[in-house]
């Protein structure tokens, strides 16, 4: 496992899982303020943004599908983290007490 490292070959991997990681920071800190925000002032409710997680994640899958070299998977791949924490965070306030 150590030669990888050192030929290179694991570098692209370590990206994209770092890439998740902070997609999915990302996500979860800008969605629930936002949904928060948006649910008492504007009275938006809160399944709508959960669709738009969806349609951020069918979008980055889209991406991921497409022929796009290494930067299509790390642009596919944090659109996949962001979607990912921002469903994350509202599935808790959307079940059933």
């Amino acid at each position: 496992m150590g030669a990888a490292w050192h030929d290179g070959m694991c570098a692209p991997q370590a990206a994209a899982v770092s890439l998740f990681a902070v997609g999915n920071g990302l996500g979860r800190l800008v969605a629930g303020p936002l949904s928060d925000f948006t649910h008492r002032r504007q009275t938006c409710p809160r399944p709508l943004w959960l669709c738009c997680a969806t349609f951020l994640m069918a979008v980055a899958h889209a991406v991921l599908a497409m022929p796009l070299g290494t930067e299509g998977l790390y642009l596919g791949v944090f659109c996949v983290g962001c979607s990912f924490g921002s469903v994350r965070q509202r599935k808790k306030d959307t079940t059933p007490v």
